[in-house]
């Protein structure tokens, strides 16, 4: 599990206040007027989080199916273990039944 995986919360989290941050502050600079150096840095900073951001929801997703992969596969080892329970009751009682 990569350093992404285990903080995917934290760095959603960073990336959304850097993205609405970034997006409050470009909006305020196109109507106050002056656009330069600063203005670039502002959309690098928001198109840079919006790739993380689309990067921390397909990051959640993927552990949500795999999450969910492992419970149904759970459910069917426990299904099978108590088939196997059943069977092995059943044999016991059939043998104390014949002896």
């Amino acid at each position: 599990m990569s350093f992404f995986d285990r903080n995917i919360d934290a760095i959603s989290k960073a990336a959304k206040t850097v993205f609405f941050g970034s997006l409050t502050i470009l909006g305020l600079i196109f109507v106050t007027g002056p656009v330069g150096l600063f203005t670039l840095v502002v959309l690098a900073a928001l198109i840079g989080s919006g790739l993380v951001l689309t990067k921390a929801a397909d990051t959640q997703a993927r552990m949500d199916q795999e999450a969910a992969l492992r419970g149904a596969q759970w459910h069917v080892r426990l299904q099978a273990n108590r088939e196997r329970e059943l069977h092995r009751e059943i044999q016991r009682l059939r043998r104390e039944q014949e002896g």
